[in-house]
């Protein structure tokens, strides 16, 4: 049981990691994409 926990655990923080490099990289894209119009 334990180990089923840790083993979800330790996908659910590698989808946020993904998450997050998802998240920076488009926000840069937005600051670019806003940039160009002001």
């Amino acid at each position: 049981m334990k180990l089923e926990i840790f083993q979800f655990l330790e996908k659910s923080i590698a989808h946020m990691d993904n998450n997050m490099e998802f998240i920076s990289s488009s926000s840069d894209a937005l600051k670019n994409f806003l940039m160009i119009f002001f």
